[in-house]
């Protein structure tokens, strides 16, 4: 999203205001002018439906994100209210939240004109969402004093955790539906959303460099394999490794139990994808936390080790005939096949670290595993899923990054995505 571009009020925004304009007073803040300096709203005017297509057809002189105003909108009682709530509902969270007084820095949080119309538009449009940010915020505070970051740090990592998704208010509410299995061209929407959001926290809502680039980041990986720019670890700011790891532990909390757990095994499958200190801080913090018994998942352990070993060794040999043959598809398709290749191998070395693929038969498990606590087996089952989680992952980005480069070239790689994303 380039900067100019806020010149086009983006339709998804402006239907989720309309929205929002229904419970609450928003009004504009000053005259709205197009590029071409014809007035279209004056000061004071009510944001409905009528002035909507006014609005869409026109480029404005100045982003509309800027020029409008809520009343009653989301304020600091209202994030401590929903904080707290957070807080009480998600007591395996509890070693990241307890004797920090993180509440209390919601409040230092600049809450400017242009952040509260974004925080009601976008809970207004689901209440969930502002939760979200609420959550992410918090995790991340807890990280950064168990990191023992600045006072400085905290305040930049606060304020770009509650910003960090702001960018999906411009985005076709049918792809973030987790439900859907999202097309390449849907997904190309959704991870634009780390650029629209650094984009609007800068420009509309004027917070400083290192909250914009802690917001661009909070999809990236350290081994490179994140989005929307494939940075690797040593180019990524510490403020964004930590939104990163944050995001992904609210991501886990909010889609079943024990996020610490999973967390914890999400961290540090892949080694270089997250900073090994941040690992190290969420494994102390599951050793103050970690329950007695686990409730077991339904699952047959033998059968889905060798389904995922399958997997993985066709991976192998399919991408080796395509190492064979993809010269002829240009260099830009080289590139992309050993960024997958070099991806796989570290979700290949993964599952191999387990010992788990010398494993032939549910009697040789049964030996191997013995009388093993519940919380390894907890674990296993953790990793396998985790591990298929990853190959899913890789067949996403391989599918988008495919797409953009040539139709031809999706075909290509469409039985590897194939394969990765269902086996």
């Amino acid at each position: 999203m380039e900067a100019d571009s806020l010149a086009v009020v983006n339709h998804h925004y402006l239907d989720r205001v309309v929205t929002a304009a229904e419970h609450h007073e928003i009004e504009t803040s000053e005259d709205i002018y197009t590029e071409n300096g014809i007035k279209l709203l004056a000061k004071g005017a009510r944001i409905s439906p009528s002035v909507q297509q006014r609005l869409i057809i026109h480029k404005l002189k100045k982003p509309l994100e800027s020029c409008l105003q809520v009343s009653q909108g989301v304020d600091a009682n209202r994030l401590i209210q929903i904080g707290q709530t957070v807080i009480e509902d998600n007591p395996g969270l509890a070693p990241l939240f307890a004797d920090f007084g993180l509440l209390p820095r919601l409040r230092d949080i600049p809450l400017n004109p242009a952040v509260v119309n974004m925080l009601t538009v976008a809970c207004a449009h689901d209440p969930n969402s502002l939760r979200h940010y609420v959550l992410v915020t918090l995790l991340s505070l807890g990280l950064g004093r168990r990191l023992k970051l600045t006072e400085t740090e905290l305040g930049v990592l606060a304020s770009a955790a509650l910003l960090h998704d702001i960018g999906e208010l411009y985005i076709d509410q049918r792809h973030l539906d987790r439900r859907q299995v999202l097309t390449p061209e849907a997904w190309r929407h959704v991870s634009v959303h780390p650029v629209v959001g650094a984009t609007l926290a800068g420009e509309v809502c004027g917070m400083p460099s290192e909250v914009t680039e802690a917001i661009l980041q909070h999809h990236e990986r350290g081994d490179g394999g994140g989005y929307p720019r494939g940075i690797a670890a040593p180019n990524l700011s510490r403020a964004g490794r930590v939104l990163a790891a944050a995001e992904m532990i609210a991501s886990l909390t909010e889609h079943g139990a024990y996020p610490l757990e999973r967390a914890e095994v999400a961290l540090r499958i892949v080694p270089v994808e997250y900073d090994p200190v941040l690992v190290s801080v969420v494994s102390q913090a599951l050793g103050e936390a970690r329950v007695s018994e686990y409730q077991m998942p339904d699952t047959e352990y033998v059968q889905d080790m060798h389904a995922l070993l399958r997997k993985i060794a066709v991976g192998a040999e399919v991408l080796g005939r395509c190492r064979a043959e993809v010269g002829q598809h240009g260099e830009a398709c080289v590139q992309l096949l050993a960024r997958v290749e070099a991806r796989f191998v570290l979700i290949q070395r993964a599952f191999s670290s387990t010992g788990l693929d010398v494993v032939t038969d549910k009697p040789h498990f049964d030996a191997l595993i013995g009388d093993a606590s519940g919380w390894l087996r907890f674990e296993l089952s953790l990793v396998l899923r985790e591990i298929r989680w990853r190959l899913r992952e890789l067949a996403r980005d391989l599918a988008l990054r495919a797409s953009l480069q040539s139709a031809a070239v999706a075909a290509y790689f469409q039985p590897l995505v194939q394969l990765l994303h269902d086996g």
